[in-house]
């Protein structure tokens, strides 16, 4: 995404600056405006941008038609779409992307910037591994299953069996892997006292044959 003319960040706070039209500089005083845009995120700054940027030039254009005065200041010029409500009038030409910027900054204004998008719902590991071990479609023998569990005690054990399916991060699956991935055979049989990382230690450091790939992978 191009950033927008004017966005700038000083320290971690994102800032506007506009530039006073040539015509209007001797009256307003000034060749341009900072404003802080108080928020540390892109997302929100672009959006109090451009905002801003229609508030000032509406200003800028009050100002020529004698309807404002030439004086800057910030409260009066500054946040007229929340101030005004329904009463703010947008210009006819006033681009969709500017009119959804100015409806996001009127919530972020009321709600603030703690806006979380909604989740999915997810299901825990538990409930993924008891939904696929119950597909009455598949025909498992009795040492496939074993393997089955084997490899969910392990799950269990290292991301707990309450893990929702959708906040796995990439990191933990590189971690479950390189843990599991020498994991051997029957390894709670030959390490019972043992932890899956534990074993894995010991079954690496000894070159002891891991579980089947396809178990693994399945």
């Amino acid at each position: 995404m191009a950033r927008l003319n004017g966005l700038w960040k000083r320290g971690n706070i994102w800032h506007y600056r506009v530039r006073v039209p040539s015509d209007l500089v001797n009256s307003i005083n000034r060749i341009s405006i900072n404003k802080s845009l108080k928020t540390k995120s892109y997302r929100t700054a672009i959006s109090k941008c451009r905002v801003m940027a229609f508030e000032f030039e509406d200003w800028f254009n009050q100002v020529r038609s004698g309807a404002a005065q030439p004086e800057y200041r910030p409260e009066k010029v500054l946040h007229k779409t929340i101030t005004h409500g329904a009463q703010t009038k947008l210009h006819q030409n006033t681009d969709s992307e500017t009119l959804k910027s100015v409806i996001r900054e009127v919530v972020l204004e009321v709600v603030g910037d703690s806006i979380q998008p909604k989740q999915k719902p997810s299901i825990t590991i538990k409930e993924l591994f008891e939904r696929y071990m119950a597909d009455p479609a598949a025909n498992r023998t009795p040492k496939t299953i074993q393997s089955y569990q084997t490899v969910y005690n392990g799950l269990k054990e290292l991301l707990g069996e309450n893990k929702q399916i959708g906040t796995l991060c990439r990191d933990e699956c590189r971690m479950v892997l390189e843990i599991i991935r020498f994991v051997p055979a029957n390894a709670k049989k030959k390490f019972p006292k043992k932890t899956w990382k534990q074993i894995s230690e010991i079954a690496k450091r000894r070159g002891m044959k891991p579980m089947a790939p396809l178990t693994i992978n399945q």
